[in-house]
């Protein structure tokens, strides 16, 4: 029992990793002002850094997080064991 548990809590961290980075690309998608009539102003740096974040950061940092995670749940699973 203890071991579906478990890849409950991993796939729980699956779902919610792809919903945060999917509702990230589509908030900078729709955060994008309209400028009518006018040109758009050049987005600024911080705006970049943060396209640049979601795209490329997303596989990585979900990683990193995962780690924690994944110690995190065997310890709570195991302590009850005990």
């Amino acid at each position: 029992m203890r071991l579906v548990l478990r890849y409950v809590a991993y796939l729980a961290f699956a779902v919610f990793a792809i919903m945060f980075w999917s509702g990230m690309l589509i908030f900078r998608a729709m955060g994008d002002p309209v400028c009518d009539p006018y040109p758009c102003p050049p987005p600024s740096w911080l705006s970049h850094a943060i396209d640049l974040a979601v795209i490329w950061g997303s596989i990585p940092i979900t990683v990193v997080l995962f780690i924690p995670y994944h110690q995190l749940v065997r310890r709570v699973l195991i302590a009850e064991d005990e």
